[in-house]
């Protein structure tokens, strides 16, 4: 046990200024973590915000309704007074759906399908037949 306690001892005589690196001290402090600091940012600039604060991020992307900002942090977890190292999660917006297909529409948008449409009541047959030609075949 002797020769451990010795080792030490001369290494902090060698390199006294080890001790005094002031990020040693900034990162003890605790971190106010306030939403409304981050809520509406590019998640890309909150973590790294959060990170060089000396937390750990886990990034969480929502599914995008379509109607919000891709990319803008939704949330921070937890809140309040953090140490280095906590983890925080950040919920941002993912991408914007594709706009392959529409919402669903109200009836009212769409007033013109065939099914309803005044025209739609004449049947559609091929031109150069008539619709009575069809039934005469199977009755001989």
């Amino acid at each position: 046990d002797e020769p451990i306690s010795v080792t030490p001892s001369r290494t902090a005589q060698t390199s006294p200024s080890a001790s005094e690196t002031p990020t040693e001290s900034t990162s003890a402090e605790p971190i106010e973590i306030d939403p409304d600091d981050y809520i509406g940012r590019d998640y890309r600039d909150v973590r790294s915000d959060l990170e060089d604060d000396g937390l750990q991020v886990v990034l969480n992307e929502l599914d995008n309704p379509g109607d919000q900002t891709p990319a803008e942090v939704q949330g921070v977890n937890p809140t309040g007074t953090r140490q280095s190292g906590d983890l925080i999660t950040v919920s941002y917006w993912g991408p914007a759906p594709e706009s392959s297909a529409p919402p669903e529409p109200s009836p009212s948008e769409s007033p013109t399908t065939p099914s309803e449409s005044p025209s739609a009541s004449v049947p559609e047959v091929p031109m150069g037949t008539t619709p009575a030609a069809a039934p005469t075949e199977g009755s001989s």
